[in-house]
């Protein structure tokens, strides 16, 4: 969505999809119903959130990051479930107060990879989680 101007609602511009009341269709040009913003997703002056992505040039790879290549976890796309290694491994980086790093990748999982709250985890370029779906 694109917002000229002041931003006021009359500039307002979309191009894509757009439903409302059960219907959908392609949307190109000025949004006439411009939906309200969720309060969850507005500051105290009614602006979207925002918060900048976390910045590690301070921080050491040696000592303040874990990395999930060298805990063991396969990155090939073809070694099989690493579920339960990347579960550990992610509780290991928590437990020890450190980022978990994934180096790029394809991580075959076949069960739920839980991430501890307040955990950090960070990957490179092209790291992905990588699972199928078996049709009954």
């Amino acid at each position: 969505m694109l917002t000229c101007g002041t931003g006021a609602p009359d500039g307002v511009w979309a191009i894509g999809s757009q439903f409302s009341n059960g219907k959908g269709g392609k949307q190109t040009g000025p949004i006439a119903d411009i939906p309200k913003r969720p309060q969850s997703l507005v500051d105290g002056a009614g602006k979207i959130f925002t918060k900048s992505k976390p910045q590690y040039e301070f921080m050491n790879m040696k000592d303040d990051f874990l990395s999930a290549k060298a805990e063991g976890i396969a990155n090939d796309g073809k070694s099989g479930d690493q579920s339960s290694k990347i579960n550990a491994f992610l509780q290991k980086a928590h437990k020890d107060g450190k980022v978990a790093y994934f180096p790029a990748g394809i991580y075959l999982v076949e069960d739920t990879i839980t991430i501890p709250v307040n955990s950090r985890v960070q990957g490179t370029l092209w790291s992905q989680a990588s699972t199928f779906a078996y049709c009954i």
